[in-house]
C-alpha cells in the first residue's frame, strides 16, 4: 500500500508540475489507485459524461450495482466551504455512502455524516508533500467499499431517503430540459410539449421534471411492495415496468425504468433501487402496519413521502389522507340518499340505465349512477365505493355475481379527474388491487382500464383532439378525458376537494351534472 501511495503522489506531482493541470487531469490517475485498491470485483466509473447533469465524478459499481459515489474537486479547493455547499448538502442527503477529495484530502461521508478522514499528501506552491495520516488508505477505501448497505430502521427514513434522491431526480431533468430546449427536439422536451398540448396546458419545465422525479420514486417503490409480496429477493428497475397501470403510465415510466431508459437519470434510479432492494425492505413493511398508518403501505406512504420531497407541494395539492372512517360514511349517505330521494332501490349498485344523446355523437346508454372524484388523488373515495358494493351484493346473498357486475356494471361507473401522476398512478393500482382481492378476484381484461384519467378538472374541455388514437397514449388519455368532460351525464360527485384558500388553478370548469 505504501509504494500505491507513493507512486500516487508522484504521478499527481507530475501533472502538477506541467502547469496545465486542471481538475480533471488528475482524474484518471485516482481511478488507477481506485481500481488497485477495489480489485475486479469493483468497477471504478469515470462519469464525465453525465457531470453536467448533476452525476457526481466517479460512481463505485459492484456486480452493476452502485455501492458509493465520489466527487471530486481541484488541487487548491477549499473543502470546507465545499462541504457546506448546496451541491454537497444534496448529494449527502440523497447518497448514503460518498467520498468528497482534493485528490490529496479524502472525506467519507455515510448517511450524510463525516465518517473518517483521509489525507495522502500537502500541496505547497508547486510542489506535493507526504503527509502521515492515522488512518491507512488500505484501511479507509476498504470501509468505504464495503459501506454498501443502507439500514432503514422506519418508515420515515426510507421516506427521506427516497425523497432526497427523487429530488435529485428532478433536479436533473431540468437541467435535461434545459439542454435539449437548445437542441431541435429532445425526448423529453417533444414529450413535454405534448402533455402541454393535449393534458397540461399550462405544464411548465418544473412540473415536467417533477412528474419524472416523483414516477421514477414511486412507481419503483409501488414495484418492491408487490414483488416482495410475491416472495421475489431480486428487484430491478425493469420491475417497475410490471406495475399495473393505463398506457400513458408505461408510456412516460419506460423513459426511466425500461430497457432503453436514459442514461442521465438511470445512475439515480439503480441508486434508488439498491436502496428499496436491500433486506431492510421486509422490516419497513411490518414496522408500517405497526404504526398505525395503515395496512397497505403502497397506498398510504405516499403522503409521507411527498412531506419529505415537497411539503409546499403537498399543502398546495391538498395531498393528504382522509380517514377511513370519514371516507366509509360519505360513501354509506350518498348511498342512502339515492335510494330515498332519487329513487334507485339499490343505491351506489343501482343497474338502471338512461339513454342520452351528446353533441356530435350518437344515442348513448349508461347507468343513472355515473360516479366522479373531481380530485381522487390517490383514489380512497372510488376505492370505498368499489367495497360498499361488493359488500351490498354480499349482503343479498349475491357475492357470486361480483365479477360479472364488474364487467358490465362497475368499471363504466366510477370516473375519476386527477392533476397529479404519482397519485394518479398509485389510484389506478390501488383501484386494481381492491378488484383482485379474494375469494372472488377480478382482473382487468387486456385493453381495459379505470376510467381515472390525468388532467386538470378545472380546465375545460379540449375542442380538438390530436394525435392518432389510440397508438397515442398521450392524445388517448386527452381524448377520454375530454369526453368524460363534456359528454358524461354525472350523477355522483363525491371526494376530498383540496381546502387551500388560493386555487393553484384559476380556470373554470363546465362540467355537465344530471
Amino acid at each position: 500500500m505504501a509504494d500505491l501511495s507513493y507512486s500516487y503522489r508522484n504521478e499527481i506531482q507530475s501533472k502538477l508540475a506541467s502547469g496545465v493541470a486542471t481538475e480533471h487531469t488528475y482524474r484518471p490517475t485516482l481511478q488507477n489507485l481506485l481500481q488497485e485498491l477495489a480489485g475486479n470485483a469493483i468497477a471504478i466509473l469515470n462519469e464525465a459524461q453525465q457531470v453536467r447533469h448533476n452525476a457526481p465524478d466517479f460512481t463505485i459499481r459492484q456486480g452493476g450495482v452502485p455501492i458509493g459515489y465520489i466527487e471530486c474537486k481541484d488541487l487548491d479547493a477549499d473543502l470546507d466551504s465545499i462541504e457546506r455547499s448546496i451541491q454537497l448538502r444534496r448529494y449527502r442527503k440523497a447518497f448514503h455512502n460518498l467520498i468528497l477529495t482534493d485528490y490529496l484530502e479524502f472525506r467519507w461521508y455515510v448517511h450524510g455524516t463525516r465518517r473518517a478522514q483521509l489525507r495522502l499528501g500537502i500541496k505547497q506552491g508547486s510542489r506535493i508533500r507526504r503527509h502521515r495520516s492515522h488512518l491507512s488508505a488500505a484501511t479507509f477505501f476498504k470501509g468505504f467499499f464495503r459501506s454498501a448497505t443502507v439500514e432503514i430502521n422506519t418508515p420515515a427514513e426510507l421516506a427521506t431517503q427516497m425523497a432526497a434522491k427523487a429530488q435529485l431526480i428532478r433536479e436533473t431533468m431540468v437541467s435535461i430540459m434545459a439542454e435539449e430546449s437548445a437542441t431541435t427536439q429532445g425526448p423529453f422536451r417533444a414529450m413535454c410539449m405534448k402533455l402541454q398540448e393535449e393534458l397540461i396546458p399550462d405544464l411548465q419545465d418544473a412540473d415536467f421534471a417533477d412528474i419524472y422525479a416523483q414516477s421514477a420514486a414511486y412507481g419503483l417503490f409501488a414495484a418492491r411492495c408487490l414483488t416482495y409480496g410475491d416472495g421475489r429477493s431480486v428487484f430491478s428497475r425493469e420491475h417497475a415496468l410490471g406495475v399495473p397501470t393505463t398506457p400513458l403510465l408505461h408510456h412516460l415510466f419506460s423513459g426511466i425504468v425500461g430497457p432503453f431508459a436514459d442514461p442521465r437519470l438511470t445512475w439515480i434510479v439503480d441508486d434508488l433501487v439498491q436502496l428499496l432492494a436491500g433486506e431492510h425492505f421486509g422490516d419497513f413493511l411490518r414496522d408500517f402496519t405497526a404504526e398505525g398508518i395503515g395496512k397497505d403501505p403502497v397506498v398510504h406512504f405516499y403522503e409521507l413521502f411527498l412531506g419529505e420531497y415537497d411539503p409546499q407541494l403537498r399543502v398546495q395539492r391538498g395531498v393528504f389522507y382522509t380517514p377511513r372512517p370519514v371516507v366509509q360514511y360519505i360513501v354509506r349517505s350518498i348511498d342512502s340518499l339515492l335510494k330515498t330521494k332519487l329513487a334507485l332501490p339499490e343505491g351506489l349498485a343501482d343497474q338502471q340505465t338512461v339513454s342520452y344523446k351528446p353533441a356530435d355523437e350518437e344515442q348513448v346508454q349508461s347507468s343513472k349512477v355515473l360516479i366522479l372524484d373531481p380530485a381522487t388523488g390517490t383514489g380512497t373515495f372510488l376505492r370505498e365505493v368499489i367495497v360498499h358494493i361488493r359488500t351490498n351484493l354480499e349482503s343479498r346473498g349475491l357475492a357470486g355475481a361480483w365479477p360479472d357486475f364488474v364487467q358490465r356494471h362497475l368499471l363504466d361507473r366510477l370516473i375519476g379527474f386527477e392533476l397529479l401522476v404519482t397519485p394518479y398512478a398509485i389510484c389506478h393500482l390501488k383501484l386494481a388491487l381492491e378488484l383482485g382481492r379474494p375469494p372472488l378476484p377480478v382482473a382487468l381484461n387486456i385493453g381495459q382500464r379505470f376510467r381515472v384519467y390525468l388532467t386538470n378538472t378545472l380546465l375545460e374541455a379540449a375542442g380538438k383532439i390530436t394525435g392518432i388514437f389510440p397508438a397515442d397514449p398521450v392524445a388517448a388519455e386527452a381524448l377520454e378525458a375530454a369526453r368524460a368532460k363534456s359528454h358524461v351525464r354525472i350523477r355522483v360527485v363525491l371526494g376530498n376537494p383540496p381546502y387551500s384558500v388560493e386555487s393553484l388553478n384559476p380556470h373554470n370548469s363546465r362540467l355537465r351534472f344530471a
